[in-house]
């Protein structure tokens, strides 16, 4: 296919030139058409031989090789000063799916703008180390602020008037802790996200926002597996009915302002630079230490493990497949899992096995504001998202493993 003229804004070239597949391509021009219509500048004679040469190579190539190139057709031409490089805002850049989803679009030639609070629910040094690594590329800046912050995160936009998309990740994590701490979580989640989207009414030209839910919307519902059809009125954590306010928010804000965006179900997502609250990381801590480890509901419970690197794939998708303007529905969600539900027990089975050692269980009742299972429907993520999960937690969890000694200094 080719592309005679290319008469659009230098952030959505950027778009077009790091697309997977045709079937993106309709998108693609439903951008171009808006900025056309918003007056956007025609670009170079060289950033258009790079766009036609992008659109000519990309037949038949998948969402999985192309997504996430690191010497994509668009990096050259930044490298080159043929395009000048747009930025997208992402918060919890410190975090454990902040920052792999960060590292991924600076592999493939994107700038990024990361926020993060640096808060203590864990351990700041974890969090530190993943800012290191994204700082040794240019395309980063990071700034330490808190997304509930308004007038910080206005101050911000005013600094980087580059700005067209955001990938809203920040968060008070864990189902427990909101048991004990309940009003950061309104605030972190709830009013961060209000926050974000207050942002995103101020960005001139923006694509849209992704945001980050969670698998906790389903509550205490009982079929499976869990459905974006399926009604949510049933929280049994308030972290749970945090992100659901969040999710209902930001359907809000799209239909008075016209904001695309994408909220994202993220289920128990695992793997190097995880949070050391979760399963992976607390299971292999306690086992390599001697220690028992805690099994809740007597280990009959079932999770749908995803592992990081299908995550980030699928939030990148998200971000690159945002409504057009114009659309129908500029709000939709999607799960993210891995469309397996595996057995708790197997998962330590697994762990125990790239360990080399066996764990001491202690069964304990279930947790309050903890479910039995989950398994996540991920038919509307395919087919809108391209998803397609592969990793199994045979594969994972010995990568996980691997991170994890390296990064402790274990033998």
């Amino acid at each position: 296919m080719k592309v005679e003229s290319c008469p659009l804004d230098a952030g959505v070239l950027v778009v077009i030139l790091i697309l997977g597949s045709f079937d993106m391509l309709h998108e693609a021009i439903s951008l171009l058409v808006r900025y056309e219509e918003a007056g956007g500048a025609p670009i170079g004679s060289d950033a258009k031989t790079c766009c036609c040469r992008r659109l000519d190579t990309i037949g038949g190539n998948g969402l999985r090789e192309n997504l996430l190139q690191p010497r994509s057709l668009a990096t050259e031409a930044i490298a080159h000063g043929r395009l000048t490089r747009m930025s997208i805002l992402l918060t919890g850049a410190a975090g454990f799916i902040g920052f792999h989803v960060a590292k991924a679009l600076l592999e493939r030639g994107e700038r990024v703008i990361g926020i993060d609070n640096l808060n203590e629910y864990y351990d700041v040094r974890l969090k530190e180390a993943r800012l290191d690594h994204l700082r040794a590329d240019r395309g980063f800046a990071f700034e330490k602020l808190d997304v509930a912050d308004r007038a910080a995160v206005f101050a911000l936009l005013e600094r980087h008037k580059d700005l067209r998309s955001i990938i809203h990740l920040a968060a008070q994590a864990g189902v427990r802790h909101s048991l004990k701490d309940p009003y950061v979580y309104v605030e972190a989640n709830v009013l961060g996200t209000l926050v974000m989207l207050e942002a995103a009414r101020r960005i001139e030209n923006l694509r849209g926002i992704v945001y980050a839910s969670s698998s906790s919307v389903y509550g205490a519902n009982k079929k499976q597996p869990f459905s974006v059809e399926d009604p949510v009125d049933l929280p049994v954590s308030l972290y749970g009915a945090t992100k659901r306010s969040c999710e209902l928010v930001a359907q809000a804000y799209s239909h008075l302002y016209g904001i695309s965006a994408i909220g994202l179900r993220y289920f128990t997502v695992y793997g190097p630079w995880g949070r050391p609250d979760m399963a992976a990381y607390l299971f292999t801590t306690a086992i390599l230490a001697g220690k028992p480890i805690m099994v809740f509901n007597e280990g009959r419970m079932a999770r749908d493990f995803t592992y990081i690197d299908d995550i980030v794939l699928g939030t990148i998708a998200a971000h690159d497949r945002l409504p057009a303007a114009g659309s129908e529905t500029r709000h939709a969600i999607y799960n993210l899992g891995n469309h397996r539900s595996e057995k708790l027990t197997d998962f330590i089975a697994v762990i125990e096995r790239a360990l080399g050692r066996t764990a001491q269980k202690v069964l304990l009742p279930l947790q309050p504001g903890d479910v039995a299972e989950t398994f996540a429907d991920i038919e509307a993520s395919r087919r809108d998202l391209g998803f397609d999960p592969k990793t199994t937690i045979e594969t994972g969890i010995v990568r996980f493993v691997q991170w994890y000694k390296e990064y402790h200094g274990v033998s």
